[in-house]
């Protein structure tokens, strides 16, 4: 295999990963898998290389329904970057959030639990405590701790992870939104009425758009209903 074999497999890589930001996953997949045969060939099996097409392989499995398939990936992924770069670095983080992420779809949550808490205790050692991906992960734990029903467990995550994305996102973000909901649905999961109602205030009132305590309240229950861990989709890169 020469150089031009290895420029192939890159370019192959990139082609996949192009469709994946797409959202065409599909034929995401049938790059990646190339880019995979193409990479074992020339590298073997235990490539930094090959743990990226894993990686990204994964993530199209995910997306696509296929989660024992996608964990396989993600653990292959794993396996490939503690025996190369370590376990304590960022890049093993990244792909232990991943398998939670999976985990959690397969509602599998003390798995999931398990897994991003390895993340959250490498990238604590590798990242600045500011960096949002710490907000991230804390969501995650608490959703799967929510489904779990150790709401007071959940509750201090979801703590967390709102003052965090605040900082990061705004008052007005998606992401920030998302955390105080979960954080007020805890709430109301513990009996606490009065304060989902305070610390959901901003959704409705700041904004205008609901006037009525009975009304949020209630949209608040129905959330409750929601699949845990399946509204805050977000794979590390």
């Amino acid at each position: 295999m020469g150089s031009d074999d290895v420029e192939m497999s890159q370019s192959v890589l990139i082609l996949g990963n192009s469709y994946q930001e797409l959202g065409e996953f599909d034929t995401a997949k049938r790059h990646l898998s190339e880019a995979l045969r193409m990479m074992i060939a020339i590298h073997g099996s235990n490539h930094l290389d090959v743990a990226l097409a894993l990686f990204r392989l994964g993530i199209c499995l995910c997306e696509t329904n296929h989660y024992e398939e996608s964990l396989e990936k993600f653990q292959e992924c794993l396996r490939i970057r503690i025996m190369l770069l370590g376990n304590r670095d960022v890049e093993c983080a990244n792909t232990y959030e991943s398998i939670g992420i999976v985990q959690q779809k397969m509602e599998r949550h003390e798995d999931a639990v398990h897994s991003f808490e390895r993340a959250l205790a490498i990238k604590k050692t590798s990242l600045d405590d500011d960096d949002e991906d710490f907000g991230v992960l804390m969501h995650f734990i608490g959703n799967s701790l929510f489904a779990l029903e150790k709401y007071i467990n959940a509750l201090s995550y979801f703590e967390d992870s709102t003052e965090r994305k605040k900082t990061h996102y705004g008052v007005n973000d998606e992401e920030y939104a998302m955390a105080v909901v979960d954080k007020a649905a805890t709430y109301v999961k513990l009996g606490d009425e009065t304060r989902a109602m305070e610390v959901s205030h901003f959704l409705g009132f700041s904004h205008g758009f609901i006037t009525n305590h009975d009304f949020l309240l209630a949209l608040l229950r129905s959330i409750l209903e929601l699949p845990r861990g399946h509204r805050i989709w977000r794979i590390a890169q």
